[in-house]
């Protein structure tokens, strides 16, 4: 297909799971990632805005797409990562962002990844590594829609003070990097580095 053509020896994974800033900013920094793109799935608007989406109207679910190499990092590794630097109980939530956009799914692009996604899941109820039930959906990816942003201030703040103000003001993103580099730390690049920590992290087989 042209998709595949465009991909090459590349996988495509997409993923939702709260706010889409956060979640670029960690798999942007692991190995054998070479694009993430923030952008939209799951909704019933063909061409939705970030306000839109934001507003909750759209059915839209804030997700990155994620093109990988697998023979560099697994889709298995990217769900793992996943189910670290999100919440997946907690239904249309995640911490302060609340809402069916910032819920948690996993869009499948076939039959194996949706496999994989649920017996990943499976694994994880039976290991009892969260005490509320996973509520995770599993899906086929139809239509992912692009973020963009369009800037009409010049005084307004950039994509990545966006991202910052998202993010990092609930300490969100240094507490997903410390949690990732206690048990992850051969998937980040060499050159990133990660303010100590004295968090834990959640088992994942």
């Amino acid at each position: 297909s042209q998709s595949n053509n465009m991909l090459g020896s590349k996988q495509l994974a997409t993923l939702g799971g709260g706010c889409f800033w956060c979640l670029d900013a960690v798999y942007q920094e692991l190995v054998g990632i070479h694009r993430v793109v923030c952008g939209y799935a799951g909704g019933h608007v063909l061409n939705p805005d970030y306000e839109s989406v934001c507003r909750g109207i759209t059915g839209h679910a804030e997700v990155v797409q994620i093109y990988f190499n697998p023979e560099e990092i697994s889709f298995r590794q990217i769900l793992e990562v996943f189910f670290v630097i999100h919440d997946p109980t907690t239904l249309n939530q995640q911490g302060h962002d609340i809402g069916s956009q910032y819920r948690s799914v996993i869009y499948c692009e076939d039959d194996d990844q949706m496999k994989e996604s649920s017996q990943i899941i499976q694994e994880l109820a039976l290991q009892g590594v969260y005490r509320e039930p996973i509520v995770t959906e599993i899906k086929i990816v139809v239509h992912f829609k692009r973020m963009t942003v369009i800037v009409v201030d010049t005084t307004a703040c950039s994509y990545t003070e966006m991202y910052n103000n998202r993010c990092i003001k609930y300490g969100g993103i240094v507490n997903m990097f410390n949690k990732l580099t206690k048990r992850f730390h051969f998937f980040f690049n060499n050159n990133f580095n990660v303010p100590g920590s004295t968090g834990h992290i959640l088992l994942v087989a």
